[in-house]
C-alpha cells in the first residue's frame, strides 16, 4: 500500500455511517424577539437624561 499524507499516523480520522442527518433549527423563542424589538426602539440612557434636564430647565424659564 502506498503512502499517502500523513504517513505513520494512526487513522483515527475514518469512520463508516450508513446515514448522517443534518439538523437546522430556527426557532426563536417570542419573548427574546420582543426584547430585541423594545431596545432598538427605546430611547437610551443618555437621551432619557437629556430629555429630564430639557423639562427641568423648561419649568424654571
Amino acid at each position: 500500500m502506498a503512502c499517502a499524507a500523513g504517513c505513520g499516523r494512526a487513522r483515527s480520522n475514518r469512520f463508516r455511517a450508513d446515514r448522517v442527518e443534518t439538523v437546522i433549527v430556527n426557532d426563536i423563542p417570542a419573548w427574546i424577539v420582543l426584547v430585541a424589538l423594545i431596545g432598538w426602539i427605546a430611547p437610551s440612557p443618555g437621551e432619557i437624561g437629556r430629555r429630564i434636564g430639557e423639562a427641568v430647565t423648561r419649568r424654571r424659564d
